[in-house]
């Protein structure tokens, strides 16, 4: 999709957890097509949209002088240039959308992709829906250890307790935690971090009684 120029404002959309970040930062680095480089806004601690043009200028480290319109200022500044905004957490910057649409117009050579919970309901906005990651559907200890997902858990749990077991039959329990979580990588590495204290069938009977146990202060 970011190799179309057509493709303006590319919005990932998931819940919390589902790996829109990364799936956006990974895309962005693959990319060469953008001469004025690739720049990642984080949104998160702001509180209003206004704030927005300002966390846009600090990260292309663009100085706005104070006896103008920082928006116009900006504006020219990205007026000419090939490059590609990551705009990451929006949903609760929504009111701001028409920034996002003014943006587009400004500067027709620039890309911008969204990382959100909820979509922005531009006519320029391609939706693309993060799922989680793809779960075993079988219990053969091939495809279970082939799997993905099943590598995540494995690889926190290790980190946190490196002599968790993986027998075979733990191998089918694993697959079920997946399962149970929907793949969702977030959820996936909260659960095999209790691999400390828990056994892997724990785990999964503590999931399939809540997902609540697997909040955390992290």
């Amino acid at each position: 999709m970011l190799a179309d120029p057509d493709c303006r404002l590319l919005t990932l959309v998931g819940p919390g957890g589902i790996g829109k970040t990364r799936l956006a930062l990974e895309a962005a680095a693959q990319s060469n097509a953008f001469r004025d480089g690739v720049y990642f806004v984080a949104l998160q601690a702001l509180s209003t949209p206004d704030q927005i043009v300002s966390a846009i200028a600090s990260v292309l480290n663009f100085q706005v002088y104070p006896a103008g319109d920082p928006k116009q200022q900006l504006f020219s500044f990205l007026r000419t240039r090939r490059l590609l905004l990551l705009l990451d957490n929006f949903e609760h910057l929504l009111a701001g959308t028409d920034l996002v649409s003014d943006l587009l117009s400004i500067a027709p050579a620039m890309q911008i992709v969204i990382t959100s919970r909820e979509h922005l309901d531009l006519s320029s906005e391609i939706v693309f829906q993060v799922a989680g990651l793809p779960v075993p559907d079988a219990d053969s200890a091939k495809i279970v250890l082939e799997n993905g997902a099943v590598k995540l858990f494995l690889q926190r749990a290790r980190r946190v307790h490196h002599a968790v077991s993986i027998a075979t039959t733990d191998h089918n329990v694993i697959a079920r935690i997946c399962r149970l979580v929907g793949g969702m990588p977030l959820a996936i590495l909260l659960s095999a971090g209790w691999a400390s204290m828990l056994s892997l069938q724990e785990i999964e009977a503590e999931i399939e009684h809540g997902l609540e146990f697997l909040n955390s202060d992290m």
